[in-house]
C-alpha cells in the first residue's frame, strides 16, 4: 500500500509539475522520493544537499550515524552500532553549543559552546564545527 501510494504521488508530481515536501524518518522513503534532502536534528538542518550526495557521503556526524543504522536484510549482521550512546538530549531544553554535540563521537570543545554556522563541504550545506572556518578556529 505504502509504495503504490508513493508512486501515486510521484506520477501526480511529474504530471502537475509539483513539488512535494516529504517528512519522514524512513530513508528508503526519503532516498527514493526526493531529489534533495534536509537532515534535521533537534529541530535544526544539521545537513542538506541532492539526496545522491547526501546519501553516497554523508558530512554531518549525525548523518552518518543515520545512514550507518539502517538494518540490512542479512540476519548474521545484527543491529548496527553508531557510537551515539542512548542518552538523548531534551528538545525543550536544547544543550549549549551545538545540539548534537552531547551525542556526537567527534565533539570539539567548540561544539558545546558555539552553535556551528553552516558551511559548504563537498556539495552539501553542513552545520559542523568540523566544516570551514569554524574547524580552522578550533585547530589553532
Amino acid at each position: 500500500m505504502q509504495s503504490q501510494i508513493l508512486n501515486l504521488l510521484q506520477d501526480l508530481q511529474k504530471e502537475l509539475e509539483l513539488t512535494l515536501v516529504l517528512i519522514s524518518h524512513n530513508l528508503a522513503v526519503v532516498q527514493h522520493m526526493a531529489t534533495r534532502v534536509a537532515v534535521m536534528y533537534l529541530g535544526r538542518i544539521v545537513e542538506q544537499g541532492d539526496t545522491v550526495s547526501v546519501f553516497r557521503n554523508p558530512q554531518h556526524p549525525y548523518t552518518k550515524a543515520l545512514l550507518a543504522s539502517i538494518l540490512t536484510p542479512e540476519p548474521g549482521l545484527g543491529v548496527p552500532d553508531t557510537n551515539l550512546g542512548a542518552a538523548f538530549s531534551n528538545p525543550l531544553a536544547p544543550p549549549s553549543g551545538c545540539p548534537f554535540h552531547p551525542r556526537c563521537p567527534r565533539a570539539m570543545p567548540v561544539c558545546s559552546q558555539t552553535v556551528p554556522q553552516s558551511q559548504v563541504s563537498n556539495g552539501a550545506i553542513v552545520a559542523c564545527h568540523l566544516y570551514g572556518t569554524d574547524a580552522q578556529r578550533s585547530a589553532v
